[in-house]
Protein backbone atom coordinates (compact mmCIF):
# COMPACT_ATOMS: atom_id res chain seq x y z
CA UNK A 1 0.00 0.00 0.00
CA UNK A 2 2.73 2.41 0.98
CA UNK A 3 4.51 1.66 -2.66
CA UNK A 4 1.13 2.59 -4.19
CA UNK A 5 0.84 5.73 -2.62
CA UNK A 6 4.26 7.24 -3.03
CA UNK A 7 3.68 6.04 -6.77
CA UNK A 8 0.40 8.30 -6.88
CA UNK A 9 2.37 10.73 -5.06
CA UNK A 10 5.10 11.19 -7.07
CA UNK A 11 2.75 10.76 -10.96
CA UNK A 12 0.59 13.68 -9.00
CA UNK A 13 3.57 16.09 -8.89
CA UNK A 14 3.70 15.49 -12.72
CA UNK A 15 0.26 16.94 -13.24
CA UNK A 16 -2.18 16.05 -15.47
CA UNK A 17 0.11 15.99 -18.41
CA UNK A 18 0.37 13.00 -20.45
CA UNK A 19 3.51 11.70 -20.43
CA UNK A 20 5.74 9.42 -18.87
CA UNK A 21 5.63 10.65 -14.62
CA UNK A 22 1.85 11.64 -15.26
CA UNK A 23 -0.91 10.94 -12.78
CA UNK A 24 -2.79 10.72 -16.82
CA UNK A 25 -0.50 8.31 -17.89
CA UNK A 26 -0.58 6.08 -14.95
CA UNK A 27 -4.39 5.77 -15.73
CA UNK A 28 -4.10 5.12 -19.54
CA UNK A 29 -1.74 2.08 -18.20
CA UNK A 30 -4.29 1.28 -15.74
CA UNK A 31 -6.93 1.07 -17.97
CA UNK A 32 -4.41 -1.55 -20.43
CA UNK A 33 -3.63 -4.02 -17.61
CA UNK A 34 -7.68 -4.16 -17.05
CA UNK A 35 -9.03 -4.33 -20.66
CA UNK A 36 -6.27 -7.14 -20.96
CA UNK A 37 -7.50 -9.19 -17.67
CA UNK A 38 -10.67 -9.84 -19.72
CA UNK A 39 -11.05 -13.35 -20.21
CA UNK A 40 -13.99 -16.11 -22.05
CA UNK A 41 -14.51 -19.09 -19.94
CA UNK A 42 -14.92 -22.80 -21.27
CA UNK A 43 -17.37 -25.48 -19.90
CA UNK A 44 -17.66 -28.42 -21.32
CA UNK A 45 -21.49 -30.17 -20.39
CA UNK A 46 -23.77 -33.06 -20.71
CA UNK A 47 -27.52 -32.58 -21.41
CA UNK A 48 -28.21 -34.23 -17.77
CA UNK A 49 -28.79 -31.84 -14.98
CA UNK A 50 -26.60 -31.93 -11.92
CA UNK A 51 -28.23 -32.90 -8.73
CA UNK A 52 -26.04 -30.01 -6.34
CA UNK A 53 -26.01 -27.57 -9.15
CA UNK A 54 -28.95 -27.59 -10.90
CA UNK A 55 -27.17 -26.97 -13.92
CA UNK A 56 -26.04 -29.32 -16.73
CA UNK A 57 -23.50 -32.08 -15.83
CA UNK A 58 -20.07 -31.23 -16.70
CA UNK A 59 -18.02 -34.11 -18.52
CA UNK A 60 -15.92 -35.58 -14.98
CA UNK A 61 -18.93 -36.33 -13.57
CA UNK A 62 -20.28 -37.90 -16.67
CA UNK A 63 -17.42 -39.71 -17.50
CA UNK A 64 -17.10 -40.73 -13.65
CA UNK A 65 -21.26 -42.41 -13.99
CA UNK A 66 -20.04 -44.42 -17.25
CA UNK A 67 -16.92 -46.01 -15.49
CA UNK A 68 -18.40 -46.90 -12.12
CA UNK A 69 -21.14 -48.83 -14.58
CA UNK A 70 -18.74 -50.61 -16.34
CA UNK A 71 -19.55 -49.27 -19.58
CA UNK A 72 -16.16 -48.28 -20.33
CA UNK A 73 -13.38 -50.84 -22.50
CA UNK A 74 -10.60 -51.21 -21.50
CA UNK A 75 -8.72 -49.19 -23.94
CA UNK A 76 -11.30 -46.10 -23.12
CA UNK A 77 -10.30 -47.27 -19.26
CA UNK A 78 -6.69 -46.82 -19.71
CA UNK A 79 -7.42 -43.43 -21.94
CA UNK A 80 -9.03 -42.31 -19.06
CA UNK A 81 -6.72 -43.15 -16.33
CA UNK A 82 -4.10 -41.36 -18.33
CA UNK A 83 -6.43 -38.26 -18.80
CA UNK A 84 -6.94 -38.15 -14.71
CA UNK A 85 -3.11 -38.63 -14.16
CA UNK A 86 -2.55 -35.58 -16.45
CA UNK A 87 -5.18 -33.30 -14.67
CA UNK A 88 -3.92 -34.47 -10.96
CA UNK A 89 -0.62 -33.15 -12.34
CA UNK A 90 -1.96 -30.17 -13.85
CA UNK A 91 -4.60 -28.58 -11.67
CA UNK A 92 -5.38 -27.83 -8.89
CA UNK A 93 -8.98 -29.07 -7.12
CA UNK A 94 -10.49 -26.28 -6.14
CA UNK A 95 -10.74 -25.57 -2.05
CA UNK A 96 -13.91 -23.60 -2.32
CA UNK A 97 -17.37 -24.17 -4.31
CA UNK A 98 -19.67 -21.94 -2.07
CA UNK A 99 -19.75 -18.16 -1.59
CA UNK A 100 -21.48 -18.92 1.85
CA UNK A 101 -18.47 -19.31 4.61
CA UNK A 102 -20.98 -22.04 6.96
CA UNK A 103 -19.39 -25.04 7.21
CA UNK A 104 -22.46 -27.10 5.85
CA UNK A 105 -23.02 -24.71 2.53
CA UNK A 106 -24.36 -26.36 -0.26
CA UNK A 107 -21.89 -26.29 -2.83
CA UNK A 108 -23.30 -24.92 -5.98
CA UNK A 109 -20.32 -23.44 -7.69
CA UNK A 110 -19.57 -24.40 -11.12
CA UNK A 111 -15.90 -25.00 -12.77
CA UNK A 112 -15.05 -23.26 -15.75
CA UNK A 113 -12.10 -23.21 -17.80
CA UNK A 114 -9.81 -20.17 -18.65
CA UNK A 115 -10.02 -20.02 -22.80
CA UNK A 116 -5.98 -19.70 -22.23
CA UNK A 117 -5.98 -22.96 -20.36
CA UNK A 118 -5.65 -24.93 -23.95
CA UNK A 119 -3.83 -28.52 -22.68
CA UNK A 120 -6.52 -28.68 -20.00
CA UNK A 121 -9.59 -27.75 -23.05
CA UNK A 122 -7.65 -30.66 -25.57
CA UNK A 123 -8.02 -32.79 -22.65
CA UNK A 124 -11.36 -32.16 -22.02
CA UNK A 125 -12.59 -32.88 -25.91
CA UNK A 126 -10.29 -36.71 -24.99
CA UNK A 127 -13.06 -36.89 -22.61
CA UNK A 128 -16.12 -35.75 -24.40
CA UNK A 129 -15.11 -38.03 -27.16
CA UNK A 130 -15.43 -40.79 -25.24
CA UNK A 131 -18.63 -39.91 -24.02
CA UNK A 132 -19.82 -38.83 -27.63
CA UNK A 133 -19.10 -42.90 -28.57
CA UNK A 134 -21.37 -43.81 -25.77
CA UNK A 135 -24.40 -42.16 -27.17
CA UNK A 136 -23.77 -38.96 -24.68
CA UNK A 137 -24.05 -35.49 -26.36
CA UNK A 138 -21.67 -33.00 -25.09
CA UNK A 139 -20.92 -29.48 -25.57
CA UNK A 140 -18.53 -27.06 -25.17
CA UNK A 141 -20.16 -23.74 -23.73
CA UNK A 142 -18.67 -19.98 -23.19
CA UNK A 143 -19.36 -17.25 -20.91
CA UNK A 144 -17.73 -13.84 -20.14
CA UNK A 145 -20.03 -13.69 -17.31
CA UNK A 146 -19.70 -17.27 -15.18
CA UNK A 147 -21.30 -16.01 -12.03
CA UNK A 148 -19.60 -15.01 -8.60
CA UNK A 149 -16.12 -16.24 -8.52
CA UNK A 150 -15.63 -18.32 -5.45
CA UNK A 151 -12.14 -19.94 -6.75
CA UNK A 152 -9.27 -19.11 -9.01
CA UNK A 153 -6.17 -20.29 -10.31
CA UNK A 154 -3.84 -19.82 -14.02
CA UNK A 155 -6.39 -22.52 -15.22
CA UNK A 156 -9.82 -21.94 -14.07
CA UNK A 157 -12.42 -20.36 -12.49
CA UNK A 158 -15.40 -21.80 -9.90
CA UNK A 159 -18.12 -19.48 -9.97
CA UNK A 160 -21.59 -19.49 -8.48
CA UNK A 161 -23.67 -18.84 -11.84
CA UNK A 162 -25.50 -16.07 -11.85
CA UNK A 163 -29.59 -16.51 -12.76
CA UNK A 164 -28.63 -15.51 -16.68
CA UNK A 165 -25.42 -17.52 -17.13
CA UNK A 166 -25.94 -19.91 -19.70
CA UNK A 167 -24.26 -23.57 -17.61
Amino acid sequence: VRAWATTLRRLSAGGNQPGRNSLASFRLIDCCRLASAWHMFVRFVTASLDSDSGRRQGLFQAIAELRDAGELSVYEQQQLDDIYDWFNDNLKVPYQLSRSTRYHAKKVAISWFRDAATAHIARMRQIAGILDAHGIETEMIRTDRPGYVVYEDNFQIAAEPFNDTTS
